[in-house]
């Protein structure tokens, strides 16, 4: 049972200071069903973009940060799609310039943070190029999917 709140100033706060809002969107966003098929779409994702910057780095012989590069276009795509049609099919609200323009806008910040810590944890510290990728990926993913609920395909009241 969720305690009664109480009026501070213009706020109303709950237990242990959250918002009634704040209480709402929690909720909403954790859908077990939803999580799951982003997950599916993700574990997916990443086993595409891993294979291809496998092969790409060690069989033709690419630098890994540009197999990387090709890698990551061609997951985000793959993840793009799964989500609008599967995951996030209830939500969508029309043409794929809207939800695509924010995933672009999501993907290019997550990738300068990905290709960036890749450098670092592989030229740098010294991990192999896959253990480093495969970390950067389950790291990136919560705040990923967070994004994806509250942004991209945001539900509309």
């Amino acid at each position: 049972m969720l305690a009664r709140p109480i009026k501070l100033g213009l706020i109303n706060r709950g237990l242990l200071g959250s918002t009634i809002r704040q209480q709402r969107i929690g909720k909403k966003m954790i859908d077990r069903k939803r999580l799951f098929k982003f997950c599916v779409i993700g574990g997916s994702g990443l086993g595409i973009h891993t294979g291809i910057l496998y092969l790409l780095t060690d069989k033709a012989g690419l630098y890994y940060m540009y197999s990387a590069i090709i890698a990551g276009v061609i997951a985000a795509i793959y993840n793009y799609l799964g989500n609008h049609y599967w995951t996030f099919k209830d939500r969508n609200h029309g043409s794929h310039f809207t939800g695509g323009s924010k995933f672009v806008i999501l993907q290019a910040a997550y990738y300068g943070y990905y290709y960036g810590f890749l450098y670092v944890l592989t030229s740098i510290i010294g991990l192999w190029y896959i253990l480093s990728s495969i970390l950067l990926v389950i790291v990136g993913f919560f705040l990923k999917y967070l994004i994806s609920t509250m942004w991209i395909w945001k539900h509309k009241d």
